[in-house]
């Protein structure tokens, strides 16, 4: 009796190895092999761009110099292996970093895409990115639906078309979706910038042709994205910065998060949009309010934070619909987790924090009545308010060359008890 049973618990013993090995197997070998080569569109010419401007990239970015070529991997959180395979190249810097603007002179009198897109790219390179981008839109909108059992594969598979149409424009690699990554250093970041927003298509491209420079002369590799509420719903500005914060994540990996209104444009390129000093509030005065803050605690237009301070504080409210509070209840929410809110730049360097305010075509949401009462009673609804009941519809993505546009319907859900 004793020997059968034996014999028998060995045999599970060995179905269970099996079955291990198998699981194993299928996770890490033949879904991921399915799942990125179900995603290749076949109609996609990839043969009408020529070798000099595709920069084929997975894992690997190519870049060019003129005696040699060396192959590097994007910065992923600041890891000892990918620093590994950047040694052939120098770290971009995150301070005293050479021909920044301490003041710039903006014109915010209206401007059309079509010429944000001239002014940065060259009439000539323009064509080229127009190009790649009809590609990636054709493309790469289908894969985002098949990220949802494992997001690094999809991601990894994103970035494999992405790769297959980048190019160089300047000291830059462009990729399609206002993705840009310096070519003569490695970046210290990756910065996702995510623009809530609904009715605002005159402030884009303003607002555009001006951050984008500024990001390339401070070295940082970044990629812009649009989450537009495409319904007459009163305005949710965190809810739309919840769903940009896991969107973003379906397309790439990023080190740090800057939610910006996009009606405000900063004035100095001193203003650094990198990861440091996370969480932080980039405005120290603005020009509706005479470039004061008009009270210490103030913590919107501008904010920027990594993405541990975001899942650690539950994301955003979800509850703001309309004017007001939401932006105070994120900075008590990261207090409340202990995070250390950087501080603004103050005395001879305010002006670095500046931001100057695109007034025209202007909109503003109607106020909250029970914003007062929702920012009181925060910490009673934290937990189950934010990144851990967020719901919304697929979202509709458009890949256009300077931005991603992130279009949802969302709508009112009532909060579960604890």
């Amino acid at each position: 009796m004793y020997q059968i049973i034996s014999v028998r618990m060995t045999e599970i013993h060995m179905a269970l190895v099996a079955c291990l090995v198998l699981g194993t197997l299928l996770q890490f070998v033949i879904l991921p092999v399915f799942y990125f080569r179900r995603g290749v569109h076949r109609d996609t010419n990839w043969g009408q761009f020529e070798e000099r401007d595709i920069y084929i990239t997975s894992e690997f970015s190519r870049v060019h110099f003129v005696d040699r070529t060396i192959f590097t991997v994007p910065a992923r959180n600041d890891s000892k292996a990918d620093r590994a395979l950047f040694r052939q190249m120098p770290e971009c810097p995150d301070s005293d970093i050479p021909n920044l603007n301490k003041m710039n002179f903006l014109d915010l009198d209206d401007f059309t895409m079509e010429q944000a897109e001239s002014l940065i790219f060259g009439e000539e390179a323009m064509k080229r990115a127009k190009e790649a981008t009809v590609l990636a839109d054709s493309v790469i909108p289908n894969l985002i639906n098949r990220t949802d059992w494992f997001q690094t594969l999809g991601r990894r598979r994103i970035e494999a078309h992405l790769g297959k149409l980048e190019m160089k424009i300047g000291n830059y690699t462009f990729i399609p979706g206002g993705h840009w990554r310096p070519n003569q250093c490695i970046p210290k970041w990756k910065v996702a910038i995510i623009i809530p927003f609904r009715n605002r298509s005159h402030h884009l491209p303003i607002f555009l042709r001006y951050l984008v420079p500024m990001l390339q002369r401070q070295q940082l590799e970044f990629g812009i994205f649009t989450v537009n509420q495409e319904n007459d719903l009163s305005f949710n500005r965190a809810m739309l910065m919840n769903i940009g914060f896991l969107e973003s994540l379906n397309i790439s990996q990023w080190d740090c998060f800057v939610f910006h209104d996009v009606d405000h444009v900063p004035l100095s390129d001193l203003n650094y949009y990198g990861c440091s000093n996370m969480p932080r509030h980039f405005i120290s005065g603005d020009s509706n309010w005479n470039y004061t803050i008009i009270y210490e605690l103030l913590f919107g237009g501008v904010t920027g934070f990594l993405e541990s301070n975001l899942r650690k504080m539950n994301g955003f409210p979800n509850v703001y619909w309309g004017w007001g509070g939401e932006d105070d209840e994120i900075y008590l929410r990261a207090k409340k987790v202990q995070l250390r809110v950087a501080p603004r730049p103050k005395g001879r360097n305010r002006y670095i924090g500046f931001y100057k305010v695109i007034e025209h075509h202007h909109n503003s949401a109607q106020e909250i009545p029970e914003r007062f009462d929702l920012v009181k009673n925060f910490s009673s609804r934290m937990d189950n308010d934010g990144l851990s009941n967020l719901r919304y519809p697929p979202p509709r993505l458009e890949i256009h060359p300077l931005y991603v546009n992130i279009s949802v319907d969302i709508f009112r859900f009532e909060l579960e008890e604890k």
